[in-house]
């Protein structure tokens, strides 16, 4: 059992089992830059979770992939999401990684022309990383490295600062 300080109280609380997070991500990073930021903020999540992105050509494949797959629970990132802190995402992820309804914890993001209004629906959760619209190739990074800064929240370490 690991412990560990609740986001937004600081009381104690018992972090959920580890558990896959899968993100769904519309087109290719090509900018090596880029691709090396996200790698790098996923390898250090490793110590409390195991992520794995997936890059398919379409929405249709995104769609195609959450059909034929285990149960998931969606989160679709678009600028009309929910805006929330990084102290309550990573609170709202913690609570997400402990449903017991879901066997994956699925994060869409869209390509150019985001995810369209299917997708959209089919979500369980949608956050924004910003009113502002984003470059999907921006929103990658910053999304990889808003993750990190969750999961270090919940561990207790000292990278975020309020």
């Amino acid at each position: 059992m690991r412990l560990s300080q609740s986001p937004s109280s600081g009381a104690p609380f018992v972090l959920p089992p580890v558990k896959r997070v899968e993100i769904l991500v519309v087109g290719r990073l090509k900018e090596r830059g880029l691709r090396a930021l996200c790698d790098d903020y996923y390898r250090r999540c490793k110590q409390s979770i195991e992520v794995h992105e997936r890059e398919v050509s379409s929405i249709e494949d995104v769609a195609r992939d959450l059909e034929r797959g285990r149960r998931a629970f969606v989160v679709a990132l678009d600028e009309r999401g929910e805006q929330l802190t990084s102290r309550d995402f990573a609170a709202r992820l913690a609570s997400w990684r402990a449903r017991a309804d879901a066997s994956r914890l699925v994060f869409l993001v869209g390509g150019a022309d985001g995810l369209g209004d299917a997708l959209r629906a089919r979500a369980d959760a949608t956050i924004s990383l910003s009113t502002m619209t984003l470059a999907h190739r921006v929103a990658r990074v910053v999304f990889a490295e808003q993750l990190y800064r969750a999961v270090s929240i919940q561990q207790g370490a000292p990278y975020h600062r309020d």
